[in-house]
């Protein structure tokens, strides 16, 4: 029989290693990207890197670049074209008097203004209100 002995069980924290503050300032700069893929892109990947000599670092910011420019391209025409049928929907014109060429009204032109002010003077409203 043992007596007098003491176990104790704890838990003990592992003490963190000291990284100097240029170096967390790097991996605050330099995140960790990190993907899983099925093993015959991987294979490609590789292969296409042994080929052509490059980094994964340098073939992410290559694919990066090209991958932007083509969203950039197709945000801007996208933008245009849906700009141009929501314009065409729903602007407000009307014909010059002199040359029957289109006059669009913009938002708080004096135009729109006096629009306004002729809707309200002649008693304009929606078909409901009670008057």
């Amino acid at each position: 029989m043992v007596t007098g002995i003491i176990v104790y069980i704890g838990v003990y924290m592992k003490k963190t290693k000291h990284k100097p503050p240029s170096r967390i300032k790097y991996e605050e700069n330099n995140p960790v990207f990190s993907t899983r893929m099925p093993k015959e892109w991987h294979d490609k990947l590789n292969q296409l890197l042994k080929d052509t000599g490059q980094s994964r670092k340098d073939f992410m910011g290559i694919s990066l670049k090209k991958q932007y420019a083509k969203y950039e391209t197709l945000k801007e025409k996208n933008f245009d074209e849906g700009f141009d049928k929501a314009y065409n929907i729903y602007a407000i014109w009307y014909f010059c008097s002199f040359c029957n060429k289109l006059i669009h009204i913009f938002s708080n032109s004096d135009e729109h203004k006096a629009i306004i002010k002729y809707m309200n003077e002649h008693g304009w409203g929606h078909k409901n209100c009670k008057r």
